[in-house]
């Protein structure tokens, strides 16, 4: 084992084993122990390290402590790969430098590998060649003296790689198994319950060869498998191994099953992944892993979202490594379904959570082709349900006046209740329209005078009826979509379902919104933004409805009853920012999902009513920001939905 030159002491909830560490909670951190890098205050540095293939790649987050007190986190790339790293300022004056490598509790082995000086100009050099915009903008705003915002800009510069890149990015993060240290077994492999695997040669046996060799080279030697195949196949002399013509019944000793096709090829130690995960978590029940596909620029890579039932059913994404926990019962149709196409039934998909579907975040399979896609939803749907839209204003009378105009040309199978706040309008046209509001009857105009809340204006229209489902929407949106409302109203009714979002566009076209990542640009963002309308997006999300950790306040459903159980938007700590995302997690706490339906589809004239700048000053809201951030990290670091070993400085998809 090849030791670290970088000493990580415990500080937090977290205590030092034999070759690793045992968190104590889902909130460990370690020092950092080594006055090179405090010598490099104030400077950029690239910090490479490392974890083990048996833990779960979560992101890790640094944590720079200076003279006065003042604390910077930021959140790493996760070490997908066996490696990850992050480039970044180290903050002047900083006096202590930690790590929290992991948020579950439990063993866990991590190392800082190598910590090197970086140069701005050197990075600039880098920033031109994949992000020049915003290259220039760190430039522009270190020239005016904004350090912070030079920072960010900067991240976002050179914060990602193209996945055409893949093979490139992959030889500097992928490192071999380390049996001896890093990587050294949780537990005696040897009493694991077996892995059974069907291999279906039955169309092609073209490949075979090469998928029967990377069985023979798994670290974990407890695997079975059976060939499907009507014709005799010249096999090696390996017990493991053997062929039938139909598929029977899954052996009873089976702790795993999969299924495979002639030419598919699993990591060295993609069945060891796979056993640590199913030791480890007993109550899972689905384990599934990222792929790499043959392409002639190389290998590219299949990283996939968290588990979203809804996703799946629509436009499946699992993909071929997938693994279902024995003993099952599965009729004949599910079992070849499952041969065939990896598919899982889906009386087992209905029943399947976050809790009993992993997501192993390793790539465990090399293959010939990218997973097929799915079906495209694209039935209406109708609900009766009372509804009260609630939209927060001051003085935009053109753009509020297309809002109501677009809500009356398509108001769904009953009428909705309008609520408008108005925040101290003053102007002779707004004056003008409420009192067309007035006459027409239609819209009710509550007066919420002082300091823009929009917090505390969204509330205010939530206690003013008894609806079941709230609507909060901008005053600078227009639906498109004739049954937008029946779907956000069908959707918020659904037992498990709190926060409901919607696709929002941009006057000329483009995506403005399909849901919320987490720890997007150091906070949370709109991921999918500026894609062109035909773009399916990442795993197809664009096209289907899917689970998210937060959809925007620009268009957002919620019923009553769940709104209310949770408090509401936080009106005294995020008056402005961030609430809207703070509303959907605290939803998440109770047990409601958030969802994003494509099919609600409405315009967005983004920020219009408090305007918008190129250069947004980081110390506007930044106790918000600030707080958001500290309640929130644990979600921050580790958005469900998302992928470790995705970028969270690109608006699509690409590699950290």
């Amino acid at each position: 084992m090849t030791q670290s030159t970088f000493k990580l002491v415990p500080r937090h909830d977290v205590e030092a084993r034999d070759n690793g560490y045992e968190a104590l909670s889902a909130d460990p951190w370690l020092t950092i122990d080594d006055p090179r890098l405090l010598r490099d205050a104030g400077r950029f540095v690239e910090i490479t390290y490392r974890a083990s293939f048996w833990d779960e790649p979560v992101r890790p987050v640094f944590r720079f402590e200076t003279a006065d007190g003042t604390v910077t986190e930021r959140i790493a790339a996760g070490p997908v790969a066996g490696a990850g790293l992050w480039i970044g300022r180290i903050p002047p004056r900083t006096i202590r430098v930690d790590v929290s490598p992991t948020n579950r509790p439990g063993p866990f082995r991590f190392e800082i590998e190598t910590i090197r000086r970086r140069s701005w100009l050197s990075l600039l050099a880098l920033g031109f060649t994949q992000n020049p915009r915003s290259t220039r903008s760190a430039i522009l705003t270190r020239l005016i003296g904004w350090g912070p915002e030079s920072d960010i800009n900067l991240a976002w510069a050179i914060g990602s790689t193209r996945l055409t890149d893949y093979p490139r990015w992959r030889r500097k993060r992928h490192r071999p198994l380390d049996l001896g240290g890093l990587d050294a077994p949780r537990f005696d492999w040897s009493t694991a319950p077996p892995i059974h695997l069907w291999i279906d040669a039955r169309r092609s046996a073209v490949g075979l060869e090469a998928t029967v060799h990377a069985l023979d080279a798994q670290v974990f030697s407890r695997w079975t498998a059976a060939i499907i195949s009507s014709t005799p196949l010249p096999l090696p002399d390996d017990a493991r191994l053997r062929q039938t013509t139909v598929a029977g019944p899954v052996p009873a000793t089976a702790g795993l099953v999969g299924s495979l096709r002639p030419g598919d090829r699993l990591t060295p130690g993609a069945l060891a992944c796979l056993a640590e995960a199913a030791h480890r978590y007993p109550d899972r029940q689905v384990f599934y892993g990222d792929e790499e596909t043959e392409t002639p620029e190389g290998l590219a890579p299949v990283f996939k979202p968290g588990w979203s039932r809804r996703l799946q059913q629509r436009q499946p994404f699992l993909g071929r490594a997938v693994f279902l926990r024995a003993p099952l019962t599965l009729t004949a149709e599910q079992n070849e379904r499952f041969i065939v196409d990896a598919a899982i039934p889906d009386a087992l998909a209905s029943r399947l959570t976050n809790a009993t579907a992993m997501p192993l975040r390793r790539v465990l399979l090399q293959t010939r082709d990218a997973p097929a896609a799915g079906p495209v939803e694209a039935h209406l749907i109708g609900s009766a349900a009372s509804a009260t839209i609630i939209i927060p204003t001051r003085d935009q009378p053109a753009r509020l006046s297309r809002t109501i105009e677009s809500i009356r040309a398509h108001p769904g199978s009953r009428q909705p209740d309008i609520v408008v706040i108005d925040n101290g309008s003053v102007e002779r046209d707004t004056k003008r329209l409420f009192e067309t509001f007035r006459q027409s009857g239609d819209v009710r105009v509550l007066g919420h005078p002082g300091p823009f809340n929009f917090s505390l204006m969204c509330n205010e229209g939530a206690a003013s009826t008894d609806a079941e489902i709230l609507v909060f929407l901008n005053d600078d949106t227009e639906a498109l979509s004739p049954d937008w409302l029946d779907r956000l109203t069908y959707w918020a009714l659904q037992p498990d379902i709190g926060a409901v979002g919607a696709r929002l566009s941009y006057p000329d076209g483009r995506l403005q919104h399909i849901g919320v990542l987490l720890g997007m640009g150091d906070s949370a963002g709109h991921f999918g933004a500026f894609a062109q309308p035909d773009d399916p997006g990442w795993s197809s999300r664009h096209q289907a409805v899917h689970d998210v950790s937060a959809v925007t306040g620009a268009c957002l459903a919620v019923a009553r009853r769940k709104f209310l159980a949770v408090g509401g938007f936080d009106a005294l700590n995020l008056p402005i920012e961030l609430s809207d995302i703070d509303l959907c997690l605290s939803l998440a706490e109770r047990g409601f999902a958030t969802i994003v339906d494509p099919g609600v589809h409405l315009l967005h004239e983004e920020s219009a009513s408090r305007g918008g700048a190129t250069f947004r000053r980081l110390d506007v809201y930044e106790s918000q920001r600030a707080y958001f951030k500290r309640r929130r990290r644990a979600n921050l670091r580790d958005d469900p939905f998302f992928h470790p070993g995705l970028s969270l400085y690109n608006w699509t998809a690409a590699l950290a």
